[in-house]
């Protein structure tokens, strides 16, 4: 039997070849893969807004001074709550969510009587 060196040469360079190819295609596949599960599994602990910023939040919102301010849990969210009272004595209290920033709460208390007059607020619908 005859062997024929150019050949088997050739043969052993295509096989190489594909062998190669099909290793940094897997190896491409397999980093993409990995990066999905990264985003889908990733538990970054979510951005916490400052109680200084929160107040200047509620401060946009309400002008006056401000008589109390706690973090508090409502509706299930981290939020600021600050009172709010202004030269005439109403108070208003402000939600401020704490990983937004954004108000998510407004109601107003009138000074003598006591009454609560609630503003309901929604999130404005952007467009991309």
């Amino acid at each position: 039997m005859k062997v024929d060196k150019k050949l088997i040469t050739k043969i052993s360079l295509l096989s190489l070849i594909f062998v190669g190819s099909i290793c940094a295609l897997s190896t491409g596949a397999f980093a993409q893969a990995k990066t999905s599960k990264q985003k889908m599994t990733s538990s970054k602990p979510a951005k916490t807004v400052t109680i200084d910023s929160a107040r200047k939040t509620a401060l946009k919102h309400a002008s006056g001074t401000v008589e109390r301010e706690e973090m508090e849990t409502q509706n299930g969210k981290s939020v600021y709550a600050f009172d709010i009272k202004n030269a005439k004595g109403s108070t208003h209290e402000i939600w401020v969510d704490a990983n937004t920033g954004r108000m998510i709460h407004n109601s107003k208390t009138s000074g003598s009587t006591g009454e609560q007059n609630k503003v309901a607020y929604t999130k404005k619908k952007t467009k991309h």
